[in-house]
């Protein structure tokens, strides 16, 4: 993730309610596509050549999710279009379905 991105997660991470337990730094991530839908293609994956994915542009705002008891925190691409294109062309590249994800 770049520097850039990961300066405005510290920030943020500020605003998490007190009890909320921060990922440690190096498990920071963009979630590109759901694990399921690469499933299929794991073979293909390990031998790939991914061409560079856009820089992550974050939202500078953190959203809860709950399911059920299990809660958790979010911040949202601005770039999510670009970040989309960029799957789309990954998934042309394995032969899969593009737009897995609408």
């Amino acid at each position: 993730m770049p520097t850039e991105a990961m300066g405005e997660l510290q920030k943020l991470s500020q605003a998490l309610p007190e009890g909320a337990v921060l990922l440690p730094e190096d498990k920071w991530h963009v979630t590109l596509i759901h694990q399921s839908v690469l499933k299929p293609y794991r073979k293909e994956l390990k031998s790939m050549e991914f061409p560079p994915a856009p820089a992550a542009k974050l939202i500078p705002e953190v959203e809860e999710r709950s399911d059920g008891e299990k809660r958790s925190w979010v911040v949202w691409l601005e770039n999510q279009e670009e970040m989309k294109g960029y799957v789309n062309q990954l998934m042309q590249q394995l032969g899969g379905q593009s737009d897995p994800e609408p």
